[in-house]
């Protein structure tokens, strides 16, 4: 592929299945810095970053290169009312952003992925309280 093309489009991030359910999960760290780096918590300070700020919005991830996940991810985010940011796990995020007229992110070697414990997509992560609730979302 060319440079353009894989410069817009993520690499897969393997493994993730596409099944339904739900889990939660309570976020931690041990150390918390602002946008521009300043100490919040000094080291070996316990907090739920929830507890700081709140989530403003659900995150989707999911596979555009599925296009039965683009379609079920375009009616969750008008379900929502736009208050979903898409990421992707797989596909062209430039093409995405193209069609839709919205941002569109993509996890980076599967990082948040990892740190949400999701293992197949869709899959969508809202808060709840003090905890981020993980929905991975059936796909027919």
């Amino acid at each position: 592929p060319s440079t353009r093309a894989r410069s817009t489009s993520t690499k897969s991030t393997g493994g993730l299945l596409r099944l339904s359910k739900r889990r939660q999960q309570r976020p931690s760290s041990d150390s918390y810095v602002d946008a521009q780096g300043r100490l919040l918590f000094p080291a070996g300070t316990r907090k739920n970053p929830l507890e700081v700020v709140s989530l403003s919005k659900r995150l989707l991830f999911f596979d555009a290169r599925d296009g039965r996940q683009v379609a079920r991810a375009r009616e969750l985010i008008a379900r929502y009312d736009g208050k979903v940011k898409p990421i992707l796990t797989g596909g062209s995020y430039l093409d995405l952003m193209k069609a839709w007229r919205v941002s569109v992110y993509y996890d980076q070697q599967g990082t948040l992925t990892r740190r949400f414990g999701i293992r197949q997509v869709p899959a969508m992560v809202s808060q709840e309280g003090m905890r981020l609730r993980v929905d991975e979302v059936l796909v027919q």
